[in-house]
């Protein structure tokens, strides 16, 4: 981290969607449990924009259990809660089977 000096974390909610098997272990940004030490920790080490990739589409056809990872519900409160960090969201601009997020 020191040498490369990252701006920001950039992560997959979904996982991998190009491979079923590393698409196992999808998580939430407001997964308390998991992702709350990540929040607290980067602020401190100089890192406050998470850029998050959501709506990989076509994920309701292919990865049906994985929609719930990859629809924007979850930032709020994740923004709420951190406001110290910045969140950004890559491809959120796709429709969802779900209708739109209110």
């Amino acid at each position: 981290m020191e040498a490369l000096k990252p701006e920001s974390f950039e992560g997959h909610t979904t996982g991998d969607t190009t491979n079923n098997r590393s698409a196992k272990w999808p998580w939430r940004l407001d997964d308390e449990r998991l992702m709350d030490p990540f929040y607290e920790r980067s602020p401190k080490a100089g890192h406050d924009i998470a850029r998050i990739h959501k709506g990989m589409l076509p994920i309701q056809a292919r990865f049906p259990r994985l929609l719930p990872y990859a629809n924007v519900d979850d930032m709020g409160n994740a923004a709420k809660n951190w406001p110290q960090i910045r969140f950004v969201s890559h491809h959120s601009v796709c429709r969802f089977a779900s209708g739109p997020v209110e």
